[in-house]
């Protein structure tokens, strides 16, 4: 739980922005990045506080996606609009340096620059990558004060903005076993890798010489995927089926949209769920349906961002307070923020499940101390409803 340790000022800075140079400052972070919440939070608390100019970017990267030649993340393109890579990035760096430190001028453009994804035409590119697309646009602030929020109720296995059919719509189970969890496929956060050991196609003498980080090979790679299973994928099991297909994941989505609608600042989800475990976890994922086309018969389930909660957790993280097996609690999962805008045709989806291994560990279901299980446990998981609350832009 949050103590005095995790209190301390080396390991929790946000308790101490209000101590934070008034200096300027720009942020930078990719929206597959495993930072986009901390960037632009940080953003918004100093430009609420300075005088001195603050400024945010972001766009479709992960973590070194910002200084890369490529247009596209993991497996979609988003156009060459989106690609900086190290020319623009120290040309900017200068740009901002000369204004602030060598004639005093004030940039005279936005101080807010978000990669808005989305518009592509959905077919497979000539490097065999979804074609997303997207555009820069200029803001004045984070959040947008024009966002609307916009409500949907989680019902049988749809969203929808009618509450009253959220109320009549029937509880769904799962059965979460820690032993067979829903496999990571993409997602926010920097990377996990592992050291190759002597002699996998390496000479051990330049194995020697090399820094470690240039040795390491990705287990898994951040960025948007289509939620699918495959030989490629860490933990991924025969018959590599899609993951809305698993019966640990409950699917909830609209119909078809018959107008875009664009997702821009953070998503919220809330649950009420029970368990029949002393402690256990709930993931929700937000995914943007792709209709079936020539280059994706299957369609294509293109993950926006995802995030959990550990229901011991849910009440703060001062404390830890297990579940009464059996009894309902509501939880609330904060999803990372995004900008995406969701095309005529598409559905938007929320999937909910206990596991995403291994970028999230496991829960154990047991309620003993985190890191110092002795078993797993089998939970058999509910949830009896709840809603998403999503930050939606007029067009």
């Amino acid at each position: 739980a949050y103590d005095e340790w995790w209190s301390a000022k080396e390991n929790d800075f946000t308790r101490f922005w209000p101590e934070h140079a008034d200096i300027p400052a720009t942020m930078t972070t990719g929206w597959y990045d495993a930072f986009p919440h901390a960037g632009s939070d940080y953003f918004a608390a100093m430009a609420a506080k300075n005088s001195a100019p603050q400024r945010l970017i972001v766009g479709p990267w992960s973590h070194v996606g910002m200084r890369g030649d490529a247009t596209f993340t993991l497996d979609v393109d988003f156009g060459a609009d989106s690609r900086w890579g190290p020319k623009r990035y120290f040309d900017e760096q200068l740009r901002f340096f000369d204004a602030c430190l060598k004639d005093g001028r004030p940039l005279d453009d936005a101080p807010v620059h978000i990669f808005v994804m989305g518009g592509g035409s959905g077919r497979k590119t000539e490097q065999g990558k979804l074609d997303h697309g997207g555009e820069w646009r200029e803001e004045q602030e984070w959040p947008l004060a024009r966002a609307r929020e916009m409500t949907l109720w989680l019902a049988d296995d749809t969203l929808t903005e009618d509450a009253a059919a959220a109320r009549s719509g029937d509880l769904r189970r799962f059965t979460y076993d820690p032993e067979d969890p829903v496999p990571t496929i993409g997602g926010n956060f920097c990377a996990v890798g592992e050291f190759p050991a002597a002699g996998e196609g390496m000479e051990p003498m330049w194995m020697r010489l090399l820094n470690p980080a240039l040795l390491l090979r990705n287990i898994m790679t951040p960025g948007p995927a289509d939620q699918k299973e495959s030989a490629e994928y860490f933990t991924a099991r025969e018959p590599y089926r899609r993951l809305s297909e698993r019966d640990d994941v409950l699917v909830y989505q609209t119909e078809p949209l018959t107008e875009a609608l664009e997702v821009t600042g953070s998503s919220v989800v809330h649950l009420h769920v029970s368990s029949s475990a002393l402690d256990t976890d709930f993931t929700a994922k937000l995914i943007d349906v792709y209709p079936p086309n020539e280059d994706y018969p299957e369609g294509y389930e293109m993950l926006i961002n995802d995030s959990l909660i550990r229901c011991r957790y849910r009440e703060g993280f001062e404390q830890e307070v297990l579940m009464t097996p059996g009894e309902q609690v509501e939880v609330t999962i904060h999803l990372p923020p995004t900008s995406n805008l969701f095309a005529v045709g598409h559905r938007l989806r929320l999937d909910v499940s206990s596991s995403n291994f291994p970028r999230l560990e496991r829960n154990s279901n047991t309620g003993e101390p985190i890191g110092r299980h002795t078993q797993h446990l089998v939970a058999e998981n509910t949830v009896h409803g709840g809603r998403v609350v999503l930050p939606t832009i007029p067009r």
